[in-house]
Parts: structure tokens; sequence; C-alpha cells
């Protein structure tokens, strides 16, 4: 009897980890499809005035998105942006006391860009 019930157990044990397993995978395939939608673009942006001057501070977003960053003391800033097959390019808003904010349209390849913006007084 001792052995029936030990048979048992050791079944239920066996079946119910092998039931958890297949949930695990089906869970980790569907991360790894989600993965492969979208990768992230690294857009590396300097802000300089008309001579050429780095604009420490100055305000760069992305348009109709939450993405936005802050120029350092070189005008230097980095952005990592979503990039789908949908999403090919993006409108960045910088801006800075003192001089005209400026629209600049960027197109997004799935690794990374680097542009200069140039702001005027």
């Amino acid at each position: 009897m001792k052995n029936y019930i030990f048979y048992l157990f050791v079944s239920l044990l066996f079946f119910s980890c092998e039931s958890n397993n297949r949930e695990t995978k089906n869970i980790d395939a569907d991360v790894a499809t989600t993965d492969a939608v979208t990768t992230d673009v690294q857009l590396k942006i300097n802000v300089v005035d008309e001579n050429k001057e780095p604009l420490p501070g100055a305000t760069i977003i992305v348009e109709d998105t939450e993405y936005g960053a802050t120029s350092d003391f070189d005008g230097n800033a980095t952005l990592s942006i979503p990039y789908s097959k949908d999403h090919k390019e993006v409108n960045l808003q910088v801006s800075y006391i003192g001089f005209e904010p400026k629209t600049e349209t960027v197109a997004l390849n799935s690794s990374s860009e680097s542009i200069t913006v140039i702001l005027k007084e």
C-alpha cells in the first residue's frame, strides 16, 4: 500500500511539473516574438549655435512621444527610440533659451543615427 501511494504521488508530481514546463515555453515564445518586432535605435544629437559652440542644457523632444533628452556640457545628447518598419522617421523639437526653436526630421535605420542641430539666436 505504501508503494502504491508513493508511486501515485511521484506520478502526480511529474505531471504537474510537465504542465508547468509547457506554460513556460509558451510564454518564452511570446516574448521572443515581441522582441523581434521592435528594436531600439540610438540617436546621437549634437546641439550647437551658428559659431559651432556647444549648447549645454538644450532640450530635445521627439514629437508626439514621451521621449526626450537634455544636452550635456558638450552639447551632446543620446536618445533610445523604438524602431519598427512602420516608424521610419521622427521629428525632433530642439530648443534652448534665447535661441529659435527648431524641428528636425530624422530618418531612422535599424542601428543608430548621428545628427548635428544648429540653432539660431
